[in-house]
């Protein structure tokens, strides 16, 4: 599993990409200090454990059955945008 996160000053968790092997199920939680804790990611996986020998594939963030409570960036030049990379900004603007 690789999963690219970025932590807002304000304690949001959002995720920048996530790629991994269809098997098995994922969950992502965020913790906080005298808070309950935040179900950021829950990725159903496929149910087929044949899956562990195929490649990894990017995690469709807005796929069916997967909840992201965390705000997922639409691509990873969005995401890099976001955390202060300018070249990405000016792609994401047609420059």
């Amino acid at each position: 599993m690789q999963f690219t996160l970025k932590i807002t000053p304000n304690g949001k968790v959002q995720i920048v990409s996530a790629n991994a092997k269809k098997f098995p199920s994922i969950s992502i939680f965020a913790y906080a200090p005298d808070a309950a804790p935040d179900d950021v990611l829950d990725y159903p996986g496929s149910n087929n454990y044949h899956d562990l020998d195929k490649p990894m594939v990017p995690i469709n963030l807005t796929g069916p059955g997967v909840k992201a409570t965390a705000h997922p960036f639409q691509d990873e030049e969005e995401g890099m945008c976001e955390n202060g990379n300018i070249a990405a900004c000016g792609e994401l603007n047609g420059n």
